[in-house]
């Protein structure tokens, strides 16, 4: 069983379920234009584990880690 771990965003020291990028309060302050991202790219890279070059599954795993960090990034700026 996956263990619980910390919210990446800084600052932040809520726990954060097993599958969930954050916790819900920072999740909640993420723009749904960045919210849409994440999960389109998260989508995109769990089919690109089927995919027969690496290339296409290191392409995925990078929009997907790029999504990630615009996420956590537009929390942060939020803050005062």
């Amino acid at each position: 069983m996956a263990e619980t771990r910390r919210c990446p965003v800084p600052g932040c020291n809520a726990t954060v379920e097993p599958g969930k990028l954050m916790c819900l309060r920072c999740w909640r302050q993420v723009p749904r234009a960045i919210q849409s991202r994440v999960y389109a790219t998260w989508r995109q890279f769990l089919s690109s584990r089927r995919a027969t070059t690496e290339e296409a599954k290191l392409q995925a795993l990078g929009d997907y880690n790029a999504a990630r960090s615009a996420a956590i990034s537009s929390v942060v700026e939020q803050r005062p």
